[in-house]
């Protein structure tokens, strides 16, 4: 069976990515190639039942201790969702600007 980290000699999982540097601000812009996973049906799709989601640790990986490469405490999680039409309009929902209330 496949365990966490390219250098685990069990083998990576399909969907371990590499660490990357975040800035004294807090904010990082990262493009990363995962070619072991689809967005589409099959069976490496991130989209199946259980749910799939991007984790980020404090801590870089070493890329091979199973299951989280001794990267430290989670500091942050994104939900990977299949969008679909009605969930296109929720969120363009969410994002449209409400007019401020007046004081009466």
């Amino acid at each position: 069976m496949k365990q966490h980290g390219k250098d685990n000699p069990a083998g990576a999982h399909a969907g371990d990515l590499p660490n990357f540097t975040v800035g004294a601000s807090g904010k990082a812009k990262v493009s990363v190639m995962a070619p072991g996973v689809i967005l589409g049906d099959g069976p490496n799709s991130l989209f199946h039942p259980g749910g799939t989601a991007l984790m980020v640790h404090a801590m870089p990986d070493d890329y091979k201790t199973d299951p989280t490469g001794n990267a430290g405490a989670r500091i942050a999680c994104g939900v990977i969702e299949k969008v679909t039409a009605s969930s296109l309009r929720l969120l363009n929902l969410r994002q449209t600007t409400l007019p401020a209330k007046t004081q009466a």
